[in-house]
C-alpha cells in the first residue's frame, strides 16, 4: 500500500486523538519534562520511570521489523494544550513493505489516569466515527484491551486497528496503516505489557 497524503492525515488525526485523550486523563508532562501530571493538574507527581526500551519487543514476532524509536513529545502547537504529552513509540515495518505498525506506552501519573484514557479513547472514537466502528474487547497479556475496527476509503487495505489497553500506571497502544488483525495483535502480546 502507498502512503497518500489521506492515509497519512488519517494516522495523525489518530495520533492528535490520542494525544489530547492523553491530557485528559494525566498521562501529561509539565514544563520541566520530567514528571508525568494527573493528580491535581500541578507538578507534584513522581519522575518518568520509563525509557525507550519499553517499545523494543524481543524477540520481534514474525513479519516485522524494527525501523526506529524514540520519545513521543507533543507540544500545544500539535494538540492545542497547554501541557506536553510524552512518552515512547517505536514503529515496525511489517512484512517489508510500506505498511508497519506503532508501539507507543505513555506514563501517567497513576492507574486510575491510565483508565481514564483509556475510556477517553472509547468516548472519542464513538463521537467522531459512530458507527462506522466497531469498539470491543480482546484479552492482551491477561489485561482486558480495547480493539477498535474502523474502515479508511482510498487504501488498499481499508480495514484499520487499534488496540490500547491500561497496565498499572501505563497505557499502551498498538495501531497502524496495517490490516492483518493477528499480526497486530502478535506485535501487542510481544510488548510483554
Amino acid at each position: 500500500m502507498k502512503m497518500n497524503k489521506r492515509n497519512i492525515f488519517s494516522i495523525l488525526l489518530v495520533l492528535l486523538a490520542l494525544a489530547v485523550a492523553v491530557s485528559a486523563a494525566g498521562c501529561t508532562d509539565t514544563d520541566n519534562n520530567t514528571t508525568p501530571n494527573g493528580t491535581n493538574g500541578t507538578n507534584n507527581t513522581t519522575n518518568m520511570t520509563i525509557n525507550q526500551s519499553i517499545v523494543v519487543v524481543d524477540p520481534v514476532p514474525a513479519g516485522f521489523t524494527l525501523q526506529s524509536e524514540g520519545r513521543v513529545v507533543y507540544s500545544n502547537e500539535e494538540t492545542s494544550i497547554n501541557d506536553k504529552l510524552i512518552g515512547y513509540q517505536a514503529y515496525y515495518q511489517y512484512n517489508n513493505s510500506t505498511t508497519g505498525a506503532y508501539l507507543t506506552v505513555f506514563e501517567c501519573a497513576n492507574a486510575t489516569a491510565a483508565n481514564g484514557y483509556v475510556q477517553e479513547m472509547i468516548d472519542d472514537n464513538n463521537a467522531k466515527y459512530g458507527n462506522d466502528s466497531n469498539v470491543t474487547t480482546i484479552t492482551v497479556n491477561g489485561h482486558n484491551a480495547t480493539l477498535i475496527t474502523r474502515t479508511v476509503t482510498d487504501s488498499a487495505n481499508p480495514t484499520r486497528y487499534d488496540i490500547f489497553w491500561a497496565k498499572d500506571n501505563l497505557v499502551v497502544l498498538v495501531n497502524g496503516p496495517m490490516s492483518d488483525l493477528t499480526a497486530m495483535e502478535s506485535l501487542a502480546n510481544a510488548s510483554k505489557l
